[in-house]
């Protein structure tokens, strides 16, 4: 059902009727596009099962023989079976069959010919794509969607320092959450060795020490700048390592309170799952450490090249020994002061042992080359080859861009009514990047020495990690060994797993398994996915955004709770485009037919008790005499009730292909939540100053809505907070600003708004709050403003925190200085929005009649009796009273009349139309 989940279909442009291969149009096994209620949708029309007759125009019967294998050079095995068809009575004679096979004029008719030697690809599949949170909030079933994702922005703390290096920063050496979370553990070590033996590099052994990439510890501890800034105690000097500067004075919590706005602490602890954030030390980190520190070249270049693409394998998922770090940061991200969100649904968990031997792809649950991959420890290198091979860095396997058609069948929200939902079907040609699985794995195999190292793998140095990384061929045997049995256990799968209809790879294909294939469609399983971050200056002759970063994560078994993911490496206010893939493996096969021989009648036979046919096996591309393929001891010639017979070979090779499927795409940036409420106490001043004023206090947050907008700046602004928050219009506003406040803004107006976008332009105050020589704010203020008497004003007023995200809309003041004959005194009302609403439409037009009167001739109002007759039933006959007496009437004509004024010149057009309206008779 679709409103779970976007159901699709992937399906080959080679399995749609009216393709280059006719003979599967011509007996079934084909893709058409159909009209629906929905939309439009694909079917497939099946090639006719054992037990049915077939309805086919010249064909009776299509019979294959056992399969042989064709070739043994490849890693599955090809396999080869001939195919006899026989023709019906509805074949005019051996000259038809000919031109029917291969092409050709025969009477009035051409026939393209249902024969091609071409090679076919045979991949159609069933998938899913996930709801957006935003849609799956606009559904009215939305409770009951599986499948979400969710990319928004997070901001906790309003940390400026930090805010204000990040932003003059590029974003790949912003400090980065996951590599600090990495070292958040007490030893560490940089030790230089290629020891296999050494426990500091196993991952199935605890070590006393573990080792990290020494550019990347010099990138988070400062080039070792951090124990000075901190303090710390004397490191261990042979162990050259962090020695817990990371978890001990980046993570460690303190009891005490600080005030908002001393850029430490801005969030409270009901808003971070209960941990309470005071004053951390990480923050001390953020804001004091990192903007005065300064990297040395080799290492900013080293880090920049390196975080292009950051690589999640197994270990940084799961492992007893190591530091889980992709799912450790869920415990510490509340930490960071802002950061992107994401947030969607993995496929892939560990295969119940108990399983059986049946197979479905159903649940979407199945995992079989997942499990080969991260069994055999071949998960880095295999990452690794996936970005070099998509990211188009190597020639061993180039990614090709093919259309297919791809279907979806999804809910939206129904236009007409509020209370329910829209079933859409959609079918349109989609081009997506492909590899071959067994060109990867080649190349993965053969170069075990890494051709890039624009990757670095979250967390610590590991014997697969440096094997993946391997430049000097000293890991060659590591990356071997992982390569072959991960593609023993791939190659035992395809053909073991699985029974009928639902086996992966079956040698015994027959032409309805070829055409009709898998139930479910090709087995096909989500082995990765990839996070693209896009933005900066737009650049090149179409001015795009380049790609900033590439985030890779393998599809674990053990990634039960989905994909959470957090990116820290981002600036305030800037926009990002996310574009989220995955990569799906895709059991396919490529098919080709050849050696067509077809037959000719040489006499006439009795064949059982039949009347039957002697025949003849000719090649028809020479005409020379053939073989019979099918049956190998019939020779040349055979005897049949049929007097038309085709054989020919279909070879079949399984292939594997690797899909990059786009899953969501979103344009977001970080922003602070809009401050609060203002209170109001407006006043004046007891003398001749003419002065009115406003004591101006600061409420406490409650939640409402975003606030109402003045500008259409506001308006932009509005829009992008909300898309950052998966909001829609009307959501309150959960979470209070980050930042403190900082200015009030007042605006005044000499004439009655008729809406908040009156006060647009006319800012004529802004206050600051902060205090001299300090980090905080005022709370309250007062404005005072110097106005004429007897003149009524219109004041708004609203706060922005320090961020400039403007808050609540106070209520419109109306304010009058009122001079009674020496004695001045003051006036205030409130002004609410309902109150600005004015009715368009209350005189819509001045009636003149008394200026003007347009009156028709007499002679055009005359009752004409022409066709009544006076001796029928008179309400029979009224309705042949007509109005005027004139061979020119004026009814249903157009006037124009053109006043001019002689004073200005000015013209007034008025177009005048008679109406008589002959059945109010």
């Amino acid at each position: 059902m679709g409103l779970y989940t976007k159901n699709i279909k992937i399906v080959d442009l080679n399995l749609f009727s009216g393709s280059t291969d006719r003979f599967r149009t011509t007996v079934g096994g084909y893709w058409t596009t159909e009209e629906t209620d929905y939309g439009e949708e694909i079917a497939m029309e099946d090639y006719p099962a054992d037990d049915t007759t077939p309805s086919w125009n010249y064909f009776a019967k299509i019979e294959k023989e056992a399969s042989v294998e064709a070739s043994s050079e490849t890693i599955l095995s090809t396999q080869k079976f001939p195919v006899r068809v026989y023709g019906n009575d509805a074949v005019a004679s051996e000259e038809f069959w000919k031109v029917y096979w291969t092409g050709g004029t025969f009477g009035d008719d051409t026939y393209e010919g249902v024969y091609s030697e071409d090679v076919f690809d045979d991949y159609w599949f069933k998938d899913s794509l996930p709801y957006s949170k935003l849609e799956v909030a606009n559904l009215v079933g939305g409770s009951i969607v599986e499948d979400e994702i969710e990319i928004s922005s997070n901001y906790s703390f309003y940390l400026k320092d930090y805010q204000t290096y990040a932003a003059n920063t590029s974003e790949l050496l912003i400090p980065n959450m996951y590599l600090i979370e990495m070292f958040n553990q007490s030893l560490h070590m940089d030790w230089d060795t290629t020891t296999l033996e050494n426990k500091e590099l196993s991952e199935e052994q605890s070590g006393i020490y573990r080792l990290y990439d020494n550019n990347i510890r010099s990138f988070v501890d400062l080039e070792g700048t951090l124990q000075d800034f901190m303090d710390a105690s004397t490191r261990e000097l042979p162990a050259k390592g962090l020695t817990g500067d990371i978890s001990t004075y980046l993570v460690n919590l303190e009891a005490q309170i600080t005030g908002r706005g001393t850029g430490y602490m801005h969030a409270k602890e009901a808003d971070h799952g209960g941990m309470d954030f005071y004053t951390l030390k990480l923050h001390r980190y953020l804001t004091g450490a990192v903007p005065s520190a300064t990297l040395s070249a080799s290492t900013t270049a080293y880090v920049e090249n390196a975080l292009e693409n950051l690589m999640f394998d197994q270990n940084s998922i799961s492992n007893d020994y190591l530091k889980n770090t992709f799912v450790d940061i869920e415990n510490d991200r509340f930490a960071f002061p802002y950061y992107i969100k994401f947030k969607f649904p993995s496929r892939g968990r560990k295969t119940p042992k108990d399983a059986g031997s049946e197979f479905s792809t159903d649940e979407g649950d199945s995992a079989y080359f997942t499990e080969a991959i991260q069994d055999n420890n071949f998960d880095c290198k295999f990452l690794k080859s996936l970005k070099e091979a998509f990211s188009f860095e190597i020639n061993e396997a180039i990614p090709t861009v093919e259309e297919y058609v791809m279907s979806k069948n999804f809910y939206e929200p129904n236009e007409d009514y509020d209370d329910a939902d829209t079933k859409t079907e959609t079918a349109e040609n989609t081009s997506f990047t492909t590899v071959d699985f067994f060109d990867l794995w080649t190349y993965s195999y053969e170069n075990y020495n890494s051709l890039t190292d624009n990757c670095f793998f979250v967390g610590e140095r590991t014997i697969t990690r440096e094997a993946a990384m391997d430049t000097t061929g000293t890991y060659r045997y590591i990356n071997s060994k992982n390569a072959l049995g991960a593609l023993g256990d791939i190659v035992s799968f395809l053909r073991d797993k699985g029974s009928g209809t639902t086996k992966i790879y079956n040698d015994g294909m027959s032409v309805e398994k070829l055409f009709n294939g898998r139930t479910n469609g090709k087995y096909n399983e989500i082995i990765a996915y990839r996070i693209e971050k896009i933005g900066g200056e737009a650049s090149g002759d179409y001015k795009s955004q380049n790609a900033i970063q590439n985030f890779w994560i393998f599809n674990s078994t053990n990634l039960g709770d989905g994909v959470n993911f957090y990116d820290s490496q981002v600036k305030y206010d800037e926009d990002y485009i996310y574009n989220v893939y995955k990569y799906v493996i895709v059991v396919g096969v490529k098919y080709a037919f050849s050696d067509l021989v077809l037959t000719k009648v040489t006499a006439n036979t009795i064949v059982g008790e039949a009347d039957g046919y002697c025949l003849q096996f000719y090649d028809p591309a020479t005409g020379d005499v053939a073989d019979s393929l099918y049956d190998t001891s019939e020779g040349t010639t055979t005897t049949s009730t049929y007097s038309n017979l085709a054989d020919f070979n279909v070879t079949i090779e399984p292939t594997i292909k690797i899909f990059e499927i786009p899953m969501f795409s979103k344009k977001l940036k970080v922003l602070d939540n809009p401050p609060n409420q203002l209170n109001l106490n407006p006043f004046f001043l007891l003398d001749n100053s003419q002065t009115i004023g406003y004591k101006i206090n600061y409420e406490t947050f409650i939640k409402q809505g975003y606030p109402a907008t003045i500008s259409s700046a506001d308006d932009a602004l509005k829009v992008e907070y909300l898309n950052s928050r998966d909001m829609i219009d009307g959501d309150n506003v959960v979470l209070e600003s980050r930042s403190q406040q900082r200015y009030v803004q007042v605006y005044r107006l000499s004439e009655m708004p008729t809406s908040f976008t009156s006060f647009d332009a006319n800012l004529i105050s802004t206050i600051d709050l902060k205090l001299a020589n300090s980090v905080f704010t005022l709370s309250n203020t007062i404005m005072y403003d110097k106005i004429n008497t007897n003149q009524k004003y219109y004041y708004l007023f609203r706060i922005l925190n320090e961020n400039l995200m403007p808050g609540q809309l106070s209520e419109i003041y109306e304010a009058e200085l009122v001079n009674d004959g020496g004695y001045t005194y003051g006036m205030f009302d409130l002004l609410f929005e309902s109150d600005l609403e004015t009715d368009d439409f209350t005189n819509p037009s001045i009636v003149f009649k008394k200026l003007i009167q347009l009156q028709p001739n007499v002679s055009q109002v005359t009752l004409n009796d022409e066709n009544v007759d006076y001796d029928g039933i008179a309400s029979d006959e009224l309705i042949n009273m007509t109005l005027g007496a004139t061979d020119d009437p004026i009814w249903d004509k157009t006037f124009k009349i053109r006043l001019t004024s002689k004073k200005t010149g000015r013209k007034i057009d008025l177009n005048v139309t008679y109406k008589y309206d002959i059945d109010s008779n």
